[in-house]
């Protein structure tokens, strides 16, 4: 039983994350200045190598990412993502967005400007545009 209310826990912690580091209803602003541009490949590598670092040069800041989409789904709150065949990436896009996703398909090149919010699973990006 302490199994299950454990796990019960986790799962209420790791939503109330998602809710709180994705909250945003309109995506990065189209104005809002690129902190940095770089592959998909480039920013997992950097993650997986050191996350202390990497996150100093991109957790919080506005960056472009550049590479091919692998899959493109819907995550726990019901977003759009995509993440990237060169590395451990996901961009979250707003449901508002959804038609301009539905569009895509797995080998297709694109570029997302989008939020850093660090590494859990896979290096998250938030409130993406796709350039």
């Amino acid at each position: 039983m302490k199994r299950l209310g454990d796990g019960l826990l986790a799962m209420a912690i790791l939503l109330g994350w998602m809710l709180a580091c994705g909250g945003s209803t309109s995506g990065v602003s189209p104005v809002t200045a690129t902190d940095a541009s770089v592959t998909a490949r480039d920013i997992s590598q950097k993650y997986t190598a050191n996350s202390i670092a990497a996150d100093a040069g991109y957790k919080g800041k506005v960056v472009e990412v550049t590479g091919t989409v692998a899959t493109i789904g819907r995550e726990i709150l019901g977003r759009p993502y995509v993440t990237f065949t060169e590395g451990s990436v996901q961009a979250v896009f707003e449901k508002e967005d959804e038609p301009k996703i539905a569009k895509l398909k797995g080998g297709d090149f694109v570029t997302v400007k989008c939020r850093c919010d660090g590494f859990l699973v896979h290096v998250q990006l938030s409130s993406c545009l796709v350039r």
